[in-house]
């Protein structure tokens, strides 16, 4: 079985940490064939080169994008919440 796992930017914290434990853990236990894909190149390739765990780098974008909210955004939200959902 062939598995793709999508790793984020955070390549030395404990996300990565624990993705590259859990592909190595099913690499060797389970014999599974493990393929991960991340945004940029890092300590994350190098160990999982290291671990001859087949692993891209694709450039993808980041899947979280934090809030940042400022009173301008939170105005502009509230604004468009009263217009569109002041009639439901």
């Amino acid at each position: 079985m062939r598995i793709v796992f999508i790793a984020d930017e955070d390549q030395k914290y404990g996300a990565a940490k624990a993705l590259l434990e859990l592909v190595s853990h099913l690499t060797t236990q389970y014999k599974i064939k493990a393929i991960v894909l991340t945004c940029n190149r890092g300590l994350l390739n190098d160990k999982l080169d290291q671990l001859n765990i087949e692993n891209y780098v694709v450039g993808h974008a980041p899947f979280l994008i934090g809030r940042g909210s400022t009173k301008l955004k939170k105005i502009i939200k509230e604004y468009f919440r009263t217009l569109f959902f002041s009639g439901i």
